[in-house]
């Protein structure tokens, strides 16, 4: 046997020393595990990765998503109680704001459906449209473009009596609108002026309306002008739209300000009866959005509920059981504070209470987000974003009539 040198014997000693001080891996709970993933918009396999990179061990991928089915059925509980909730806080001559998402962009097996209150700003019902697939069992058999249709109708035999709707704002689907109106009679019907504005804009662009694309961003321009005024009545604002044709064929009697108007450099086609002709009819089939178009009146609500499911449920990971779950923590993010979610999910799933340094950090979260918030919602910086959307929309490049003054 060769004589072990000093290297070696060196070598051995500091095997030996490292074998002593190996900490093993500290093993998670289970179910915390599986909360943490769903609360945070995780998948487990970037949690595992981060998990093991901090030398915790965590359940295996088949323990996980059988512990999930019990988590998710108490966070779907939970979070259908904080929507009855906030139902139950409706008052008369409220407004509900209609919206659908999918979970893919092409041939998606999910679809979310919700009922949002305008004034309360708080989910107040929803529901989740499912296709079968592997081992997954859906609960609709057809189309995926069928699907927010059916989730509306499925939701709305929870509305049947309800007796304190008085309008609704949607994106604009002939069929939703037609099924909401059976159930509510007598309701009023207001279209999202973001949405609206993109159909006529998708219309400028029409084979038979292309003769008007040198004048379609003056258009819009000018639509928008008179969506925002807030001093001019719906029969004025009509008028001055369909005025838009003589505006342009060179006649500015009835313009905001003719002088001003008489110096602006004439349409091209100010002389061509067939241009004019077609911009009459582009006038009169989009002079109704004056009628369901109110300012006060938009589905921007939906785009906050929108950004919390873009972090849980990433439209470009093929999402199976998990997503009905993570639709239900994106209502329990939007409707309560993070802190009574935690704890009232964490109460039901017999978890221990959790330390005094995480309750405070939760709720320096909660405070955190409200202030954030009421940042935002602040007159002051209400103002300032209102002044970047007027410039990247170009309402303060010189054009015609686009200096309005107040109109009664």
């Amino acid at each position: 046997m060769p004589r072990r040198t000093k290297a070696v014997a060196k070598r051995i000693k500091n095997l030996v020393q490292s074998a002593k001080n190996r900490v093993e891996p500290y093993v998670v709970n289970t179910v915390e595990f599986v909360l943490s993933v769903l609360l945070s918009g995780a998948t487990f396999c970037q949690s595992e990765f981060q998990f093991m990179l901090n030398n915790i061990k965590v359940p295996s991928e088949a323990t996980f998503h059988r512990v999930q089915e019990k988590v998710g059925r108490v966070i779907i509980e939970v979070a259908r109680e904080s929507v009855n909730y906030w139902k139950s806080r409706m008052r008369k001559c409220s407004g509900l704001l209609f919206d659908g998402s999918w979970s893919q962009r092409r041939n998606a097996m999910f679809c979310y459906v919700q009922f949002v209150e305008e004034k309360l700003k708080k989910i107040v019902d929803w529901e989740v449209i499912s296709k079968s697939f592997k081992n997954f069992k859906g609960n609709f058999n057809g189309k995926s473009n069928e699907m927010e249709f059916e989730g509306l109708k499925r939701m709305l035999k929870r509305w049947t009596n309800e007796k304190r709707v008085n309008f609704f704002v949607h994106d604009g689907d002939v069929k939703i609108v037609s099924t909401i109106k059976n159930t509510f009679k007598g309701i009023r019907e207001y279209r999202d002026p973001g949405h609206f504005l993109n159909n006529i804009q998708k219309k400028l662009k029409l084979p038979e309306f292309r003769i008007l694309s040198s004048i379609s961003k003056n258009l819009l321009r000018w639509l928008r002008q008179l969506l925002n005024d807030t001093h001019m009545s719906i029969k004025t604002k009509k008028f001055l739209w369909l005025n838009s044709a003589k505006h342009y064929a060179g006649n500015h009697k009835f313009c905001p300000d003719p002088e001003k108007c008489k110096m602006i450099k004439p349409w091209k086609y100010a002389k061509n009866k067939t241009a004019i002709k077609t911009l009459k009819k582009f006038l009169e089939d989009t002079v109704k959005i004056f009628d369901m178009v109110k300012k006060i009146h938009s589905t921007q609500v939906v785009e906050s509920i929108n950004n919390i499911k873009a972090m849980l449920a990433n439209k470009n990971i093929n999402w199976h059981a998990s997503w009905p779950i993570r639709m239900a923590v994106t209502i329990l993010h939007f409707n309560e504070s993070m802190f009574e979610t935690i704890v009232a999910i964490r109460y039901r799933l017999n978890l221990p209470t959790m330390p005094e340094m995480m309750n405070r950090y939760f709720r320096m979260y909660d405070t955190t987000k409200d202030l954030i918030k009421a940042f935002k919602n602040s007159k002051q910086v209400q103002k300032k974003f209102a002044a970047l959307r007027a410039i990247k929309r170009g309402l303060q490049a010189t054009d015609d009539r686009i200096t309005l003054k107040s109109h009664k």
